[in-house]
């Protein structure tokens, strides 16, 4: 999933650069710190709610566009 892979890679950016925490990353998108691990490895593909929650607490949105 293409969306994801590049959340992934954001969320990974945040973390090593340590603008953000596994625990805040947990905490704001409401799962736990194994799942964020899971996350981060490709082990587990969270829903949209927390895909949009981990993306709002890096500072992005997700936008939904119809294609032609």
């Amino acid at each position: 999933m293409l969306v994801m892979d590049e959340l992934i890679k954001k969320l990974q950016l945040a973390l090593d650069r340590k603008a953000t925490s596994v625990t805040d990353l947990a905490i704001h998108a409401g799962v736990s710190r194994q799942a964020i691990y899971h996350i981060l490895n490709g082990k587990y593909t969270p829903n949209l709610e927390i895909v949009n929650k981990l993306a709002a607490s890096i500072g992005y949105s997700l936008e939904m566009r119809k294609t032609r």
